[in-house]
């Protein structure tokens, strides 16, 4: 397998690198253009087929989230709603479900969210942020005002109103 991460300097600009976990080179996976862009936490889903990330284009937009597919990261589309600023994506182990952290006008302050691409919704489950999945996807944990807490994610989805997506979310980047 391979871990994708940040990368930058001064001769290669903003990238996202990936290396195999058994060592060797890493290699560029895609390169952003302009001065002002920037992209950190990536994450490859459980089969290695897609990328999500948070990525900014200027200082006057929201961090917002991204998916492509791992081949062509070019064709990136952002889930996020403009409105919405998140950061902090982490797939489930299912491959078709990302944690992060977001926050909406009108929410409490920094919350946990469950983005669903393919069924073009979101939900908040939580306040509070930097979220981490069990390895079997049941439950999740996220820091609060500097404690740890852990919480159901089936009882947080029943518990969680239903926001949609933006139209074109996943399906134009798979």
């Amino acid at each position: 397998g391979e871990s994708a991460f940040p990368g930058n300097g001064a001769q290669r600009g903003v990238n996202i690198r990936a290396i195999s976990m058994t060592g060797g080179v890493s290699r560029v996976v895609h390169a952003f253009s302009g001065p002002q862009h920037a992209a950190v936490q990536p994450s490859l889903s459980p089969d290695g087929s897609l990328m999500v990330w948070a990525q900014i284009g200027s200082m006057r937009e929201n961090w917002g989230i991204v998916v492509a597919r791992a081949e062509n990261p070019e064709r990136a589309c952002r889930l996020t709603p403009l409105e919405m600023s998140a950061y902090a994506p982490r797939w489930l182990p299912d491959g078709r479900r990302i944690v992060c952290t977001a926050y909406r006008a009108g929410d409490p302050g920094w919350c946990v969210y469950l983005l669903e691409p393919i069924e073009g919704t979101c939900r908040r489950l939580a306040v509070g942020k930097n979220p981490a999945v069990s390895p079997d996807g049941k439950t999740f944990v996220y820091d609060r005002d500097g404690g740890l807490y852990r919480a159901d994610l089936a009882a947080c989805l029943k518990a969680s109103e239903c926001i949609r997506l933006p139209p074109d979310s996943i399906q134009e980047a798979v």
